[in-house]
């Protein structure tokens, strides 16, 4: 028999046993959430990757910006909610770690993926600011900007529910120059 206990929060965790009763359980808890009932992931967690998008699509018109993306660090899925504030961040946390492998391992790949690609681009990008190449520097931010975006969309399937994988070859050429 397994045992679902509930922390102050009201969040369901697994004291011992099958974890079929807590993921029931949590299911029920996330309904009428942004946390999908599916997967048992958020959305929410992408924000953290739209900010790093926002900031590059800014540094061709003020390159000053590279300063402020450099600052940018990958967060994990857990470590980003507990940094949030959200009212739901317990929750999610919770969701995330009995979150079906179906749903957490590709979405834990494309996030490798996303921290990879994140200080790849912005060496590029360094490189086009020092060669004071503006129309170069544009192209690279904006393809930086384009493969981040398709890896954020990956991500929001998956956490949606949606099991296909990413195409390696396709997530091999962004790292290209």
């Amino acid at each position: 028999m397994t045992d679902v206990c509930t922390n102050n929060d009201g969040v369901a965790s697994l004291a011992h046993g099958d974890a079929s009763e807590a993921i029931a359980e949590l299911r029920r808890r996330v309904a009428g959430t942004n946390i999908s009932d599916t997967s048992l992931l958020a959305t929410d967690y992408l924000n953290h990757f739209n900010e790093v998008v926002m900031l590059i699509d800014m540094i061709p018109d003020m390159p000053e910006c590279l300063d402020d993306v450099r600052e940018w660090r990958p967060k994990s899925y857990v470590q980003h909610f507990a940094d949030s504030g959200l009212p739901e961040a317990d929750l999610a946390i919770a969701a995330y770690e009995l979150s079906p492998e179906v749903f957490r391992l590709p979405l834990d790949k494309t996030v490798d993926d996303l921290n990879r690609l994140v200080p790849s681009s912005l060496e590029r990008i360094a490189s086009s600011i020092e060669s004071g190449n503006q129309d170069g520097l544009a192209d690279v931010a904006s393809r930086a900007s384009r493969d981040m975006q398709c890896l954020i969309e990956a991500a929001s399937a998956i956490i949606n529910g949606v099991t296909s994988t990413n195409d390696q070859t396709a997530i091999d050429n962004m790292f290209e120059c």
